[in-house]
């Protein structure tokens, strides 16, 4: 059921962001959690996760979107990510998205991730 009261999908998508402290980086699906399966390990820089910031959510009409600062990982060479892991203060899995629903651009054992997340 998509929400039709701009100020409640604001409210909804800045709730949602402000429940994602961490990203994480991961080869296959993360599951269904709370611990994140697949996470990407090793390399020299060595794989850390990173911290979330987030803007707050802006609405279209139809649809309020948050976006979080862009995030960049060092990944190990040869590593394909396919999936990107929400985390809340624990560590826990909030949510992921799979290659298909984020971005990534990468250059030499770095990958910049921009997180989103859209409210209807």
């Amino acid at each position: 059921m998509a929400i039709k009261i701009a100020a409640t999908r604001i409210a909804q998508a800045d709730d949602y962001a402000a429940r994602v402290v961490s990203l994480s980086l991961h080869t296959g699906s993360p599951g269904s959690g709370p611990t994140p399966a697949n996470e990407v390990t090793g390399g020299s820089p060595a794989y850390a996760r990173k911290t979330a910031s987030w803007d707050g959510a802006t609405d279209n009409g139809t649809v309020a979107t948050a976006v979080g600062d862009e995030v960049e990982f060092d990944v190990p060479m040869g590593t394909e990510v396919t999936h990107v892991g929400y985390l809340d203060s624990e560590g826990d899995l909030v949510d992921w998205v799979d290659s298909a629903d984020i971005t990534f651009e990468s250059a030499a054992g770095k990958l910049r991730v921009t997180p989103r997340y859209t409210q209807t």
